[in-house]
């Protein structure tokens, strides 16, 4: 039984500024992951679009050679 609620027993030993810094840091760490998860959306959409946009000017030439 007491290895179970180990994990219990450790939140309440830490200080209470460990825990702020602790859940601060979280808080920053999601925020950041949104962040990049935002920036590669739109960098993956943007290579989409430029990857249309190059099959579009490329398709005209290839029915033209055909």
């Amino acid at each position: 039984m007491a290895h179970k609620r180990r994990g219990h027993l450790c939140k309440k030993k830490l200080p209470r500024f460990l825990v702020k810094i602790l859940s601060s840091s979280k808080r920053i760490v999601r925020q950041m992951v949104l962040l990049h998860q935002r920036l590669f959306q739109t960098l993956a959409h943007r290579q989409a679009w430029v990857r249309i946009r190059t099959h579009n000017r490329i398709r005209p030439l290839l029915q033209r050679q055909a």
